[in-house]
This record gives structure tokens, C-alpha cells and sequence, in this order.
């Protein structure tokens, strides 16, 4: 068995996996706060590179901090696209 259910996880996939309720993103992060970080600059990189490209009207962030935030539920972006916004790629079309 998994270790981690002894250590109270009911579902255990990858840490801060999308499908994971906001309380198990808050969870993986306080228990893996190496891999948050991780997405932190993962995040920072993807942001630097949209900026250099001229692209960041496709993120709807600010900075990677708010997309960090958006990802883990912590605020809604209220300029997320919506299904009907995507193109057959996953990437908006629409300008703020």
C-alpha cells in the first residue's frame, strides 16, 4: 500500500494535479513546498517567455504569482476564457 494513505491522503496522483480539490492543493503544498516552488518558476518561465514573445494577453495574469494562485483555486481569474473562446489548440483568440 502506498505510504501515503497511512499519512492521511485518501487520493494520491501527482502533487498539484488539476483534478485535485483546492484543500489537497493547499495540503501538497504545505507537505511539498519544494515542488510548489518548482511550479513557481515554472510558472515565472512560461510568463518570462509569453512577455518576450508579445503574448501575454494569453495568460490573463498580472505576474506568475496570480497564475500560481489561479491554479491552485485560490482566486478566480475573471478573465479566464471560456470553452466557447478556445481554438482546436487550447489557446484563446480573444484580446482583453
Amino acid at each position: 500500500m502506498n505510504p501515503l494513505y497511512e499519512r492521511g491522503y485518501w487520493r494520491v496522483g501527482c502533487i498539484l494535479c488539476p483534478m485535485a480539490t483546492t484543500k489537497e492543493k493547499f495540503r501538497h503544498i504545505r507537505d511539498y513546498p519544494k515542488y510548489a516552488m518548482a511550479y513557481l518558476r515554472a510558472f515565472a518561465k512560461m510568463f518570462q517567455e509569453g512577455v518576450s514573445k508579445g503574448k501575454t494577453h494569453r495568460f490573463r495574469f498580472d505576474n506568475p504569482v496570480d497564475l500560481f494562485k489561479w491554479w491552485v483555486n485560490e482566486n478566480y481569474n475573471p478573465n479566464q476564457l471560456t470553452l466557447e473562446e478556445m481554438d482546436d489548440y487550447g489557446r484563446g483568440d480573444r484580446q482583453p
